[in-house]
């Protein structure tokens, strides 16, 4: 304790009182003067009290030398911290590659390659451990979404078939978001040449993953695709209740929102195509974003003409 002490008050200075000018308060600190410590063998010349009576050198009870430390001490939680950072190779998955980190890292300590000390343990965090965070929000809002989607659509129309109509829209523009993320994995698909390259090129077309920008784009494709189809089912319900004949309330219904709806879906489709031609910071999440939204929407597109067909033929079953 004493030896410590000492190497504290003489290397890195220690107060030892307080200097008063009128309010302020300055601590008075005493320690050796830098230029005479610029060496390993000077620290070792430092002569220390040993029991209150002895005097000897520091190097007689100290093992003093010259080591290169890290240029930055981090800490979690209280203890010392150490990072590792990398990025997955082009065209694997950050899934993929954390899996075979984790799988080959186990290995290695099975197989007593890899020895972690006592007190000493690691765990991968980053844009991975945000990524799991993510998933398990997503496990509960997605449910929590559609199941008030509903929920909505069944106090709106007061009737199952509308509801199961409009769900039909969900899982087709569902079906097609996904069909149009795997047609842009194919090398061939809309590589058409427009002089200075391909189209293809010009939108940024390549594979994609089932991240959480991917999934957040579903979400937003149910409300972008269901529109139309909820707009023309009332309208139609209107004039079947006011006591229209059922083929003159679809085709009067169809053809009143069909237009409107095709509307919005060209703006939105159009509003997307500066997402798919940006390079910049960002447009990877981006893309992910609008890919299923693109693809959903193609789907929601044929909806519209199908909806009346379907409403149609289970009224007519119905009343016969």
């Amino acid at each position: 304790e004493d030896i410590n002490q000492a190497v504290e008050a003489l290397i890195g200075g220690k107060a030892v009182t307080t200097l008063l000018e009128g309010r302020d308060r300055y601590a008075v600190r005493v320690r050796y003067p830098q230029g005479r410590l610029s060496r390993p063998e000077d620290i070792g010349n430092i002569w220390i009290t040993v029991n209150a009576q002895q005097k000897i050198p520091l190097k007689e009870v100290a093992d003093i030398r010259f080591e290169i430390g890290p240029q930055m001490v981090r800490s979690e939680n209280g203890a010392l911290a150490q990072y590792l950072t990398f990025s997955p190779a082009a065209g694997v998955d950050e899934e993929q590659a954390m899996s075979a980190i984790q799988h080959a890292t186990r290995q290695a300590i099975e197989a007593g390659k890899l020895h972690v000390p006592p007190g000493v343990y690691w765990r991968f965090a980053g844009s991975f451990e945000n990524r799991k965070r993510a998933e398990q929000y997503l496990s509960f809002i997605i449910p929590i979404a559609l199941l008030t989607i509903v929920l909505l659509l069944f106090w709106q129309f007061r009737n199952v078939i509308n509801v199961v109509i409009v769900g039909t829209t969900f899982l087709t523009a569902f079906a097609f978001g996904m069909m149009f993320m795997g047609m842009a994995q194919w090398p061939g698909f809309l590589n058409i040449s427009l002089g200075t390259g391909t189209l293809r090129e010009m939108l940024h077309l390549s594979s994609l993953n089932l991240n959480i920008a991917v999934w957040v784009g579903f979400l937003a494709l149910l409300g972008v695709a269901s529109d139309g189809v909820v707009l023309m089912l009332a309208y139609i319900d209107e004039k079947k209740n006011a006591g229209i004949a059922l083929r003159e309330a679809v085709v009067s219904g169809a053809r009143r929102r069909i237009l409107p709806a095709l509307m919005t879906m060209g703006t939105t489709l159009i509003a997307l195509l500066p997402i798919f031609t940006s390079d910049g910071r960002g447009a990877d999440m981006m893309r992910a974003i609008a890919f299923p939204i693109v693809g959903g929407l193609l789907g929601a597109f044929w909806m519209l003409f199908a909806v009346p067909v379907f409403y149609e033929l289970y009224w007519k079953r119905k009343r016969s």
